[in-house]
């Protein structure tokens, strides 16, 4: 009887350790984007809720500052073939994650909500510091292409991109608003 007892408890334990490892793996896959394996538009809410409660919380707030890319043209990727794009698009995030974490040891990039929109969420950053990051990984892109499995030709892209400091007691979709504002004009101007 007490051996009995003591299999169920032990089933029991690794019962609840593996539903434990599944609750935390469901949960990890819920913040991330499959195709990009970044942060997905959903972690990205509420990382930024997150943050911007904690700063209404301090009496010196730090600044926040959003960046919203948009690859340039990319429907020319999409129209050689969906493989295509999907692998560009993997590519893409995975260099920018590496070299945006190079230049600046940021680890905050999202696929901002779908397609060819990313994100990336500064910290501690002001808005002249977060211009010549945003115009050194742009020049990185302009200047070395990608690789992809669905293409022997090298694959060049620029982007346009849009950003925006929280200001006190500001709102996220505010801050949204201005970023987007701000891309749409730099897109206009191309």
């Amino acid at each position: 009887m007490v051996l009995l007892l003591i299999i169920l408890f032990c089933l029991f334990c690794i019962l609840l350790i593996v539903q434990l490892v599944l609750v935390n793996q469901l949960q990890r896959h819920s913040f991330s984007d499959y195709e990009t394996k970044l942060y997905n538009y959903r972690w990205f809410t509420k990382k930024l809720n997150s943050l911007n409660k904690k700063n209404n919380q301090q009496s010196t707030p730090i600044p926040l500052t959003i960046a919203i890319l948009d690859i340039d043209d990319f429907r020319r990727f999409n129209k050689i073939g969906i493989r295509v794009g999907d692998e560009v698009l993997q590519a893409f995030a995975k260099q920018l994650s590496e070299y945006t974490f190079e230049l600046s040891a940021i680890k905050n990039i999202v696929r901002y909500r779908l397609g060819d929109e990313f994100a990336i969420i500064f910290e501690n950053r002001d808005n002249e510091y977060v211009e010549d990051i945003m115009k050194k990984i742009l020049s990185f892109f302009e200047q070395n292409h990608l690789k992809i499995d669905s293409s022997t030709d090298p694959i060049y892209l620029s982007f346009s991109y849009g950003f925006a400091q929280l200001n006190l007691h500001e709102g996220i979709d505010s801050l949204m608003c201005r970023a987007e504002n701000m891309l749409m004009l730099m897109k206009s101007n191309k």
